[in-house]
C-alpha cells in the first residue's frame, strides 16, 4: 500500500509545492475512504491496480538491457587462460557451455544417454515439469565430446576426478576462477556463456522462436531481448571459428 501511495506522489514527476499540496490532500482523502470501508491490504492493491488500468496510469516499463556476453577476442583470451591454468576437461566444459547455451542445472545433470550423435541433438529435460527440449549438437562439439568420453557410455556427462557428478556450486566456482584470472572488464557470470550462445544464434539469422526453443524460455518475451541485436559480421564469423576449432 505504501508503495502505491509513493507512486501517486511521484506520478508524472510533478514536484512543485502546489502539486505536492494537492497530492497530500488527495492521499488523505484516499486513506479516509479506505479506512471507512475497512479495506484489507490485498483489496487496496487490487483497487489501485484497477485505477491504474482504467485511468491509464501504468508505470512505464524499463527497457531490458542485453546481458553481458563475450566477444571473439574475449573468448580467445579466456581459452588461453584455461589452456595455461586449467585442465583439458575444463576447456571442453567451457566450449560445451558456449556451444549449447545450457543452464547450469541442465549442464551438470546432462547424461551421456542424452547425447544423440546420429541426429545431432541434445535431449534436455524441462526443469520442474515433464517433457524435454532438443538443442542442436554441432559436429565440432560431437568430435570433442567423443574424445572427452574416451569410450565411456553411462552416467553423467560431466564428472569430477572421482567420477562423481559435478555440483552447480563447484562449476560456478571454476568459471568464476577463470573469469578472475582472465580479468575482463565486464560483469560476467556463468549465464554470460548462455547469452553469448544466444547472441551468436541471433547474429547468424536464427529466428527468435527457434532461439526460444533452444534456450528453453517459457515466454517469447524473455527471448525478445535479442530481437534488435546488431552484431558485426566479422565478429560472428570469428566466434564460430573459435567455438569450432580447438
Amino acid at each position: 500500500m505504501n508503495d502505491d501511495i509513493k507512486y501517486y506522489q511521484q506520478f508524472k514527476g510533478q514536484n512543485t509545492k502546489g502539486t505536492e499540496s494537492k497530492q497530500k490532500k488527495c492521499i488523505k482523502e484516499i486513506l479516509a475512504i479506505l479506512k471507512k470501508h475497512q479495506m484489507t491490504p490485498t483489496q487496496v492493491r487490487y483497487i489501485f491496480k484497477k485505477v491504474r488500468e482504467s485511468g491509464n496510469y501504468q508505470k512505464p516499463k524499463s527497457k531490458r538491457k542485453l546481458p553481458d556476453f563475450l566477444n571473439p577476442a574475449e573468448i580467445h583470451h579466456l581459452r588461453n587462460v584455461i589452456n595455461q591454468n586449467f585442465t583439458p576437461q575444463d576447456m571442453f566444459m567451457f566450449d560445451f557451455m558456449l556451444g549449447t547455451g545450457l543452464r547450469i542445472g541442465e549442464f551438470v545433470n546432462l547424461m551421456i544417454t542424452d547425447l544423440d550423435f546420429t541426429n545431432a541433438t541434445l535431449k534436455v529435460p524441462f526443469v520442474g515439469k515433464t517433457g524435454n527440449r532438443y538443442v542442436p549438437f554441432p559436429m565440432s562439439l560431437q568430435t570433442k565430446t567423443k574424445l572427452y568420453l574416451n569410450g565411456r557410455r553411462r552416467g553423467y556427462l560431466f564428472v569430477k576426478k572421482d567420477e562423481t557428478q559435478y555440483t552447480t556450486r563447484a562449476l560456478q566456482a571454476k568459471i568464476k576462477k577463470i573469469y578472475n584470472i582472465g580479468a575482463l572488464d565486464k560483469k560476467l557470470t556463468m549465464h554470460s556463456l548462455r547469452h553469448t550462445y544466444a547472441t551468436v544464434l541471433r547474429a547468424n539469422g536464427v529466428a527468435l522462436q527457434d532461439i526460444q526453443v533452444y534456450l528453453g524460455h517459457s515466454s517469447i518475451k524473455v527471448t525478445e531481448i535479442y530481437a534488435h541485436l546488431v552484431y558485426d559480421m566479422d565478429q560472428q564469423k570469428q566466434i564460430m571459428q573459435i567455438v569450432d576449432n580447438t
